[in-house]
C-alpha cells in the first residue's frame, strides 16, 4: 500500500495525472502556511497549517461569485502563480478617494489603482463620472473590477450579455446597450488605462484567482466536442494548453520559479500601510520508491497566496513523477526539508 512519509510540518498528498499524450504521472503536492515576522524578513512557520483545497473555494455561492482559493489539484504549472486576497486601505487609518497599490517582487513592480464608488451621470449631452466616494478600505475582489452583466435598463432583470473575462464585475456595457444614470463603475483599475468613456472595455485588473470558466483561461482548456468524446475521453484534448492550470491574473504569472530570499513588498494593503516578506529557505526533497528503486526530486514552488488581512502566506510546492502504468507500483513517497 502506498505510503506518504511526510517529515515536514506541511500538508501533502499525491494525485494521479495523465497528460495530453496519455503519459501517467504521480503528482506530489505540498502546502505550507506561514506568518510574516517583520518587513523584508523571511516568513515563519504558522501554528495552524491550512489543508489542501481539492476544489476551487468561492467567496460566496459557486457560479455567482469569484474564486477565493484555487484548487491545489494541478500537475506541474508552466508558470508561477502569485495571488493576493485582501483589501486596499487608506493611509494612516484615514479615508481616501483613491489609493495606489504598488506590488513589488524583487525589483519588478506592478501598480493597481483603487478608487471609491462612482457612477455614470448625464450632463447635457455627454456622460461623465461622478466624484469618487471616500473609503477606509476596499475589498480586492473581482466583483470590484471591470466586468459584470450589461443590463438594458436600470433595475431591469433581463440582461443583454455578461463580460466573459469577469462576469461578476462592474461597468460593462454591451455594444447594443447604453449607460444609464447611476450605473456603477469599477473600483479597481489599471492607472495607465483609466476609464473615461462608456465605450471602453478594459481588461479586468486584480490580484485574485481567474476562474477556470472565464476568458481567456477557458480558451486554454481545448475543444471538448464529439470527436473528443469518441476518440480521446478521458484524456485532455489535443489543443489543451497546460497554462490552463495557472489561475493567477496574467500580470502575476511569472515564467521563472520563485526561490529562497525573493522579496515581496506591497503598499496600502494593511491599515499600517506597508506589508512585505521574503521567501523562506525551505527546499523540499521528494523521494519516490518504485519497485525497490528510489529517485529523489526537488519540489518546485509554483503558487504563492498572500493574505495580508490574515497575516498569512500560503506556499505550494509540486513535483510530477513519471510513472507510466506504474502508479500502483510506488511503494512509498518520502518528503523532507533541505536547507
Amino acid at each position: 500500500m502506498l505510503q506518504i512519509n511526510n517529515h515536514t510540518p506541511f500538508v501533502a498528498d499525491l494525485t494521479p495525472y495523465s497528460d495530453v499524450h496519455g503519459r501517467d504521472y504521480a503528482v506530489i503536492i505540498i502546502k505550507g502556511t506561514f506568518k510574516t515576522s517583520a518587513l523584508n524578513e523571511p516568513l515563519t512557520l504558522a501554528e495552524e497549517q491550512l489543508p489542501l483545497f481539492y476544489a476551487d473555494e468561492f467567496y460566496g455561492e459557486p457560479g455567482k461569485s469569484s474564486v477565493r482559493y484555487p484548487s491545489d489539484l494541478a500537475p506541474n504549472k508552466k508558470s508561477t502563480d502569485v495571488i493576493m486576497l485582501g483589501s486596499a486601505y487608506a493611509p494612516r487609518g484615514q479615508v481616501a478617494t483613491c489609493v495606489d497599490i504598488t506590488f513589488t517582487i524583487n525589483n519588478n513592480s506592478n501598480i493597481v489603482r483603487v478608487i471609491g464608488d462612482r457612477h455614470w451621470q448625464k450632463e447635457l449631452s455627454s456622460w461623465t463620472i461622478s466624484p469618487p466616494q471616500p473609503f477606509e478600505y476596499m475589498p480586492l475582489v473581482y466583483e470590484n473590477s471591470f466586468g459584470g452583466k450589461s443590463p438594458s435598463q436600470p433595475n431591469e432583470q433581463d440582461t443583454l450579455e455578461c463580460y466573459e473575462q469577469n462576469p461578476f464585475g462592474k461597468g460593462y456595457i454591451a455594444k447594443k446597450a447604453k449607460p444609464f444614470q447611476g450605473m456603477a463603475l469599477p473600483n479597481i483599475e489599471n492607472p495607465n488605462e483609466l476609464i473615461s468613456s462608456p465605450l471602453q472595455q478594459p481588461e479586468p485588473v486584480g490580484f485574485g484567482v481567474i476562474s477556470r470558466d472565464w476568458q481567456p483561461r477557458l480558451s486554454l482548456a481545448g475543444t471538448y466536442d464529439e470527436a473528443w468524446q469518441t476518440e480521446r475521453m478521458p484524456l485532455e484534448p489535443l489543443d489543451f494548453n497546460p497554462l490552463f492550470y495557472n489561475s493567477a491574473h496574467p500580470n502575476f504569472m511569472f515564467d521563472s520559479a520563485l526561490k529562497a530570499g525573493d522579496s515581496f513588498s506591497i503598499s496600502n494593503v494593511t491599515p499600517d500601510g506597508g506589508y512585505g516578506f521574503k521567501i523562506p529557505n525551505d527546499q523540499l526533497l521528494v523521494s519516490v520508491s518504485m519497485q525497490s528503486k528510489e529517485t529523489t526530486y526537488l519540489a518546485k514552488l509554483d503558487t504563492v497566496v498572500i493574505e495580508p488581512d490574515e497575516d498569512r502566506v500560503l506556499l505550494t510546492w509540486r513535483v510530477a513523477v513519471p510513472c507510466t502504468r506504474k502508479l500502483l507500483l510506488i511503494d512509498h513517497v518520502t518528503i523532507k526539508r533541505h536547507s
